[in-house]
């Protein structure tokens, strides 16, 4: 037998140990290399096989692209994001995705448990552009690689369909907020509305609302006026002076209605406006300094996002509910491809 009998291969592997997945078999037949084998769990898989072509159904389709969600009222933008990223999650996990699964979805935080520790790259979602919970309409959700091209979407003109109620302001400036003293709105027309509302048509300067997004110091505004684990509820922070642009702000509608303002029944004048503008440019604010353009105060009472180019709520944003069909939302992102496609020519 030689040199390459077994008590030799036994005494070369105990001497020189091999750092590698090959393991010593107990045969003298051949060379000594051909004496060493793979174990099973290091073979590497032939991905030609028929067993893996047999076997290739029960991996989940990888889901990549740009939805438009119609987000109803009472939610945030991140909550949208969660439901998707949570949705996801139980696709590629094979798990079910219909109906009954919808409020667990939606509301329960423990869930993202689950998520977090799920670490496929599809799974990332993000929003283009922040919705406020009490406002709706379109908002444009990336998937997967699709959240690359999210910020492009920020750029994108918008509509918006907002109602006003003249008479009080909040901090917020929305019917969330804490609502200040009644100011007078007698003198208030649709006349005089008509008047004003040319000077914020065009390129204006515009303070953001201090509940907003917009970072200062690496915070978020909101974070100064409600306070959070770094900074204290109600510090006095600088707010920046943006330069926005507004192409079209039309006076769709004007009213009195009855308003509960501090336990009493009074009459306040309500507008409606179809808002076109640019990146950057808050309704809020709008609304606000239209009430002082009046010498009066004003707020949100409705706000819905109608377009945010190119997806329309009459088009292609459809109700939250409706992605959960997952075949719906690949045919979704399919035709999404398409209408991106032709945008860009």
């Amino acid at each position: 037998m030689g040199l390459f009998n077994q008590a030799n291969i036994l005494s070369k592997c105990h001497m020189y140990p091999i750092k590698s997945p090959y393991v010593p078999v107990l045969s003298i037949d051949g060379p000594f290399y051909k004496a060493f084998r793979k174990p099973e769990a290091f073979q590497r898989r032939n991905l030609n096989t028929s067993s893996h072509s047999q076997n290739e159904h029960l991996l989940p389709e990888v889901i990549n692209g740009i939805i438009a969600v119609d987000k109803p009222k009472g939610i945030s933008s991140t909550d949208v994001v969660r439901f998707f990223q949570r949705l996801l999650t139980r696709y590629y996990k094979n798990l079910p995705t219909n109906d009954t699964i919808l409020p667990r979805l939606m509301g329960d935080r423990n869930y993202s448990k689950l998520t977090s520790s799920f670490k496929l790259p599809a799974r990332r979602v993000g929003h283009g552009g922040t919705l406020d919970p009490m406002a709706s309409g379109v908002l444009v959700i990336g998937v997967g690689t699709g959240t690359q091209s999210l910020h492009s979407f920020l750029n994108e003109d918008k509509v918006y369909s907002v109602t006003g109620r003249l008479g009080y302001t909040t901090d917020t400036l929305d019917l969330e907020g804490v609502p200040s003293s009644l100011t007078e709105t007698q003198h208030i027309t649709k006349e005089l509305m008509e008047r004003i509302l040319p000077q914020f048509i065009g390129t204006i300067t515009q303070e953001p609302p201090r509940y907003s997004a917009v970072r200062v110091d690496g915070k978020r505004l909101y974070e100064y006026a409600r306070g959070s684990s770094t900074v204290k509820a109600g510090t006095k922070v600088e707010i920046p002076i943006r330069v926005v642009t507004a192409t079209k702000i039309e006076l769709v509608n004007f009213w009195h209605e009855e308003a509960q303002i501090e336990d009493r029944l009074v009459t306040l004048p309500h507008f409606g406006l179809e808002v076109h503008c640019g990146k950057g440019f808050y309704i809020r604010s709008l609304v606000r300094d239209i009430g002082f353009a009046l010498n009066s105060s004003a707020h949100v009472r409705e706000l819905r996002r109608k377009i945010q180019s190119p997806f329309t709520l009459d088009s292609n944003a459809f109700a939250i509910s409706d992605y959960l069909a997952i075949d719906f939302l690949k045919k979704v992102i399919q035709e999404n491809n398409l209408l991106l496609q032709k945008s860009t020519k």
